[in-house]
């Protein structure tokens, strides 16, 4: 078994095909990015950074993945310690995809994500991973925009620390998230419906 694909530049993406009747678009790279410092959810168009994608804003992980490329000057100092974040990207779909099923799918969220293509709301994706459809949402053969508001959340505030059986050797300490941001691929991908 030979597996080959055929990749084809759009005026923007990579297309991959992968069969005569599927084909996607990875959109890793650098991505637009902006914490949300405050409880407004709004985008400021003056404070944009870049992040890669995937990679990480906060979390404990230390250097071992890649985050924040370019930090913007309006920043708070500790963007770790903010839990929402603003990404933008932008993709073209090929006109060809128009009468095909069109999702696009994160490996790994951390932790939830509400997803805006063109200025629309299509979808949530929960922890950690999944895939909405986006077709009624994209101008096919033109250019889209893609933002997706993170939200980092641990399920709980305090974890127990046991040291051993008895109650005096159980502790608790404040939970902290490994990771926050899109910290898995980014992919649109397009099939025949139905299928």
């Amino acid at each position: 078994f030979i597996f080959s694909s055929v990749l084809k530049l759009t005026a923007q993406n990579l297309v991959e095909t992968l069969t005569s009747t599927r084909s996607q678009i990875i959109l890793n790279g650098q991505w637009k990015f902006q914490p949300i410092a405050n409880d407004t959810a709004s985008i400021n168009e003056n404070a944009w950074g870049k992040i890669w994608v995937p990679g990480i804003w906060g979390g404990i992980t230390g250097n071992k993945v890649p985050g924040i490329a370019v930090k913007n000057k309006t920043w708070p100092a500790d963007v770790a310690g903010i839990n929402k974040a603003w990404y933008q990207t932008s993709f073209v779909a090929p006109q060809n995809w128009m009468n095909k099923a069109v999702e696009i799918t994160f490996s790994k969220i951390s932790t939830d994500a509400i997803i805006i293509v063109n200025g629309q709301k299509a979808g949530t994706i929960n922890w950690y991973s999944g895939s909405i459809s986006i077709g009624n949402y994209v101008k096919y053969g033109q250019l889209n925009t893609l933002q997706v508001l993170v939200i980092a959340t641990a399920n709980q505030n305090e974890v127990p620390v046991l040291m051993g059986t008895a109650v005096s050797q159980v502790s608790f300490k404040k939970v902290a998230l490994a990771t926050k941001g899109i910290t898995g691929d980014v992919i649109i991908s397009a099939r025949p419906r139905g299928v």
